[in-house]
Order: structure tokens, then sequence, then C-alpha cells
């Protein structure tokens, strides 16, 4: 919140955050093969309209919680309101984890069942930890 002395390290991540779900809600909605994991881990599971009407509402998903986490920076939500929108940024962003740690086009089940490079899945997983560790200190 805008009012709550928070550490220097706490805004750079929740800028960072903020930035990396517009940017890839935007590159989301740019369309074709273009977009970010979350959008190439729906493309692999689903087809058709299906995929592009979950790509869209997915890329607005993030738009809307990148806007957040930046506005949040300047702008006093109250506490409840607050703990209530950072514990949902929180729960899509797990939902996005599975979609692509799990179920996308280079998850585990994938890596698993066709022997894919196991160290590519590891690297991809680490980060998007650090990212939800990311949301859990900025939800502090």
């Amino acid at each position: 919140m805008a009012t709550t002395k928070r550490s220097f390290g706490t805004i750079l991540l929740q800028i960072a955050l903020g930035l990396m779900f517009i940017v890839g809600g935007i590159w989301t909605l740019q369309g074709g093969k273009s977009g970010d994991e979350i959008a190439a881990a729906i493309r692999s599971i689903f087809d058709g309209s299906i995929e592009n009407a979950l790509c869209i509402v997915m890329a607005v998903i993030e738009i809307i919680l990148g806007v957040f986490l930046l506005l949040r920076l300047f702008v006093n939500l109250g506490t409840s309101l607050d703990s209530v929108l950072m514990l949902i940024v929180m729960i899509i962003w797990v939902v996005f984890m599975v979609l692509v740690d799990v179920l996308g086009n280079k998850g585990v089940l994938v890596v698993i069942k066709y022997g894919k490079n196991i160290l590519n899945f590891l690297y991809t997983f680490a980060s998007h930890l650090i990212i939800l560790g990311a949301i859990i200190k900025v939800r502090g």
C-alpha cells in the first residue's frame, strides 16, 4: 500500500512483477505464435476458438494484475481489500504455474513422458518459484 513503509528491494520486486505481467499480457494479445509462457501452455493444451478465447482471457488477467501491482505503489486500497487482491494474484500465479510447469508443452508431464531435457524444465520451474516468492514478499 502507498502508506506502508517498504524496503527498496520490495518496491523493486513489485515494479518488476507489475511490468512482467503487463508485458506478458500485451505479448499474448498480439496473437500469432508470440506470447508469453502462459499463452504457449494454453496453445499446447487447447486449439481453435477455445485456445484464442483462453489466451485473451489470460492476457487481460495478466494486464489487470500488472496494473494492480503498479497502482498499489501509489494508491491505498485499504488493508482488507489489498490482502484479498494480493491473495488473488498469488492464486492466479499458482494456476499459471500449473498450466506451464505441469500441463504445458515444456511441463513436467512432457519431460517425463518424452524424456525431454529436465534441466530446461528445472530452470523454468525455478524462475516461476522465484516469481511466486516475489509475490509472497510483495504481499507481505
